[in-house]
């Protein structure tokens, strides 16, 4: 009687290496590609001072925000005349802290499908406003 034959070990581990190579070169395009998509979206929705510079004024109240050049502001709520004087600074993406001098924050946020706008958040309130550059 002839003795079962059993299938060869060697083979099948040898036919497992080009697999294991294209998974390893897979994952490192995966990785590498990842990054470049980590890097540019924390640089994209970077904003400029030149590009916020000016009058912003509120679409539904009659608020408005006068951003300068030396890193201070006006910030006119209500239907008051005199604006209250504040400070902003630039952060990545998009994003602009403001900070007025009777203590109230708040947090401006650029994009760049809408330039000529941005949402402004009441820090304590969590409201929402939107402003349009100013004509």
């Amino acid at each position: 009687m002839a003795s079962p034959s059993t299938p060869r070990k060697g083979g099948s581990s040898a036919s497992l290496i080009p697999l294991i190579g294209l998974a390893v070169f897979v994952l490192i395009g995966v990785g590498v590609t990842g990054f470049m998509e980590q890097r540019h979206l924390q640089t994209a929705g970077s904003v400029s001072d030149s590009s916020i510079l000016g009058e912003w004024r509120a679409a539904d109240k009659p608020w408005r925000i006068i951003f300068r050049a030396d890193k201070t502001l006006g910030m006119t709520i209500g239907d008051s005349s005199d604006p209250e004087p504040g400070a902003y600074q630039l952060a990545s993406g998009g994003i602009v802290s403001v900070t007025l001098k009777n203590g109230k924050t708040f947090t401006a946020t650029f994009r760049e499908f809408t330039p000529n706008q941005f949402d402004l958040v009441d820090s304590e309130k969590q409201a929402v406003t939107v402003f349009a550059k100013a004509p």
